[in-house]
């Protein structure tokens, strides 16, 4: 396969689309490589706004949750979510990673691992853990539709350089995962900004050209029920 046709190979020119497979070929700047949460030469998979309806984040991590991904306090164990298969088949080696496989509340952020200073910005980052392997009970949206190895992508890889939401034209996004409608893309990186802590908020981002924009979850109470849509990636 020629992947230096694919929209978003440096010099490759031509235009995003939501039905084509597309390549993220740019590492993010602020990030030292190399970094386990800023893959890049990876493959970008249509987007699944194409299906007609969107997924919560508990669908993208688990295809077949138990629930609706809200307020646990509300609906107890909605938001949970399983990360099953042998610890060979996680995205972060265990050990250092501490998540492995079992039930874990998406609503308080227990699937999410301590990246550090991934971003070089003094803040801590967090990243879900996730399983690559889909001959499990309990595969992600990611691996049911495409297979082994694909995933969600990290904000960071997503072209994410800070810890603030953005509006149109920052230039904070990575062309591999433009798309040709201004879709919101789940990430799989928790959104610990203005004091909401690793809690129930992911960043959410809208990468085509037109739109380019990381939402303001938290002050808009944008948290992981809403029902968005996912390019999942696969690193070759």
């Amino acid at each position: 396969m020629d992947v230096s046709t694919f929209y978003g190979y440096p010099g490759a020119g031509g235009s995003a689309s939501d039905g084509n497979f597309q390549w993220d070929g740019a590492s993010n700047p602020v990030v030292t490589q190399p970094s386990i949460y800023d893959q890049y030469n990876m493959f970008v998979s249509p987007s699944s706004v194409l299906s007609g309806s969107g997924i919560t984040y508990c669908n993208a991590m688990d295809n077949a949750p138990p629930g609706g991904c809200t307020d646990p306090s509300v609906t107890p164990n909605d938001a949970n979510i399983v990360i099953d298969g042998l610890d060979a088949g996680l995205l972060y080696p265990v050990p250092p990673a501490v998540t492995t496989h079992g039930t874990y509340d998406t609503w308080s952020g227990a699937e999410q691992e301590n990246a550090g200073n991934a971003k070089g910005t003094g803040a801590t980052q967090y990243e879900a853990q996730q399983q690559l392997n889909p001959n499990t009970p309990s595969p992600s949206y990611c691996e049911a539709t495409y297979g082994k190895g694909w995933r969600l992508p990290t904000d960071i890889e997503m072209g994410h350089q800070d810890d603030a939401p953005h509006a149109a034209g920052t230039g904070q996004h990575d062309i591999g995962y433009e798309d040709a409608t201004g879709t919101y893309f789940w990430t799989s990186s928790a959104a610990t900004y203005g004091g909401a802590g690793l809690s129930q908020y992911r960043w959410v981002g809208s990468p085509a050209n037109a739109t380019d924009e990381w939402a303001d979850v938290v002050t808009n109470t944008y948290d992981i029920s809403l029902t968005l849509y996912v390019r999942c990636v696969f690193k070759p």
